[in-house]
């Protein structure tokens, strides 16, 4: 039993708020081991999209290590090459354009137009995760911008993002593309997020 206010707080983060280090480890794990087969798509597939692992990136709360329990899911970000499309904001909404020299993407294009089509891009993930003997019994299905991942062997899911990153801006910026949830694209970027909690960890060692 806990004999203080601060030992009867750390006991409640341990047992109650703080995700348990095995399944954490385990997590980790099975996102790696996710990412390795979703790296092969394009060689099983030669009309997947092609890939761009140096952009793969986790995001939410579980990438920053702030999740607390239950351990219900971790977010992907899963970089794809530009393909030679360009990209422009209309309306509030980015929209990615293929080009003569596109190869793959041009079978993701809105119809009728050269438009990228974020939802057909979903679709492909999808039917590629569906393609992977180890989750033949996972429920796998589109959930806005995202390819939600459901595994029967795991308390969690993965929610999966196709994203793109753009050139720089005349600032030097670079964004991530993602799905808005309505076929096409829009910026944001999870850097951002992993170092506003970088700067507030050391501000609190450095008042510790």
């Amino acid at each position: 039993m806990a004999l203080t206010v601060t030992a009867a707080f750390n006991e409640f983060q341990r047992n109650i708020v703080n995700l348990d280090s095995s399944q954490t480890d385990r997590a980790r794990a099975s996102r790696d081991w996710l990412l390795g087969r979703m790296n092969t798509f394009p060689n099983n597939d030669v009309y997947f999209p092609i890939i761009y692992p140096d952009i793969h990136t986790g995001f939410g709360s579980f990438a920053r290590r702030t999740k607390i329990r239950p351990l219900d899911d971790i977010d992907l970000m899963f970089g794809l090459d530009g393909d030679d499309c360009v990209y422009s904001e209309s309306d509030g909404k980015i929209i990615i354009t293929a080009r003569e020299g596109t190869v793959r993407l041009k079978y993701y294009k809105h119809d009728g137009t050269n438009f990228i089509n974020s939802r057909k891009i979903i679709n492909s993930f999808i039917s590629s995760l569906n393609q992977i003997p180890q989750y033949d019994k996972a429920d796998v299905k589109r959930n806005q911008e995202a390819a939600t991942l459901k595994l029967k062997s795991y308390d969690w899911n993965f929610d999966i993002v196709p994203a793109f990153i753009t050139t720089p801006d005349s600032f030097g910026k670079t964004y991530y593309l993602i799905p808005d949830g309505n076929g096409h694209w829009k910026k944001t970027d999870p850097r951002i997020d992993k170092q506003k909690l970088l700067i507030l960890m050391l501000s609190s060692q450095e008042t510790c």
